[in-house]
């Protein structure tokens, strides 16, 4: 196959030694051994010339044949899953498959709860493999509390939803890859300010319950009172 070597095994009967060798060919690691080994990248035909002592000479010829390698094209019906999900693994169904789990069929169903690397490998006619992997990224939804404070008269939206009164609420929320996240929001409102003033002699009294207060004098645009807090 692709890649592989070959020893070019030579034997020799008869003839007076010491024998000369002469190979004739590429990709050889010594053209005068009686073994030299090939690393051909290409069907290739080599020539060998043997010569003993008494230069009586004889020539013979092997061919190699190179298979090339398969091309698996590992391909997934999504790379990208979410909880409870799954992805369909397929590859050239010309060629003989196995898969990490030693089944053997053209396609593989898998359905990771973390990022996984899954690895194919293949075999065609000639008995050449080839290996091949494709990664399938798993994402964790999002599941998060939050606390929420607003004031009186306003109100929160999240996701498709708007509320006003205070409560628990759950919201299911699509993120990446539309894998669901999960949002508790535990919401306050304020309540409402008491505005109200009440007279007592010369003096005007604000109802408790403000964390600040600046008097204005309404006649004049409603103009801030210095010192008035």
């Amino acid at each position: 196959c692709l890649n592989d070597s070959s020893a070019l095994n030579l034997e020799l009967l008869g003839g007076q030694a010491p024998f000369e060798v002469q190979w004739m060919g590429t990709d050889l690691t010594n053209d005068t051994i009686l073994q030299p080994i090939s690393y051909a990248s290409d069907t290739l035909e080599y020539h060998v010339t043997v010569t003993d002592a008494c230069g009586f000479s004889r020539i013979d010829s092997i061919t190699i044949n190179v298979g090339s390698l398969p091309v698996s094209n590992l391909q997934a019906s999504s790379t990208i899953l979410c909880d409870g999900e799954w992805s369909e693994l397929t590859v050239n169904p010309i060629y003989d498959v196995i898969w990490d789990d030693n089944s053997t069929e053209d396609s593989l169903v898998v359905s990771p709860q973390i990022t996984t690397t899954y690895h194919v490998q293949t075999t065609n006619n000639y008995g050449c493999h080839s290996i091949d992997s494709i990664q399938i990224i798993f994402n964790v939804p999002v599941y998060r509390t939050q606390l929420i404070h607003k004031c009186f008269g306003e109100s929160y939206s999240i996701g498709n939803h708007t509320y006003a009164l205070n409560g628990t609420y759950i919201d299911t929320l699509t993120g990446i890859s539309n894998c669901d996240s999960i949002i508790t929001t535990e919401l306050t409102f304020q309540e409402e300010i008491d505005s109200e003033i009440q007279q007592i002699g010369l003096t005007l009294v604000a109802d408790v319950g403000g964390t600040g207060y600046q008097w204005v004098n309404c006649t004049n645009g409603n103009s801030p009172i210095t010192g008035a807090t």
